[in-house]
């Protein structure tokens, strides 16, 4: 493969309103996940990282505590797809996904 596309993994794809956990893809911004947490009734206590940060970059910075991360599913560059948690990611991967409490 040439190049991968991953212009589309912008989406929450679930949110837990019982448990604040939501589902996110590598590409949603916080912004993005604060709105849908917010339709839900949810009030999201993430530090601001502005309005473009990604889920996928927050936590590779470090901007989500790891203990707020359930888990991670990465792409390596083997093609593999393989789920860590933060503090131990590959040194190759791409972020798909991530499993993220909302509030503390």
């Amino acid at each position: 493969m040439a190049q991968l596309n991953t212009r589309g993994l912008t989406h929450v794809i679930s949110l837990d309103a019982t448990q604040c956990r939501a589902i996110c893809q590598s590409k949603c911004t916080l912004a993005t996940l604060a709105k849908v947490a917010k339709d839900k009734g949810i009030k999201l206590s993430l530090p601001y990282a502005g309005t473009d940060c990604t889920v996928g970059a927050a936590i590779l910075r470090g901007l989500i505590p790891h203990d707020r991360i359930d888990w991670v599913d990465v792409l390596t560059t083997s093609g593999m797809i393989t789920r860590h948690t933060p503090n131990l990611l590959p040194v190759d991967a791409f972020i798909v996904a991530a499993s993220v409490h909302l509030s503390d």
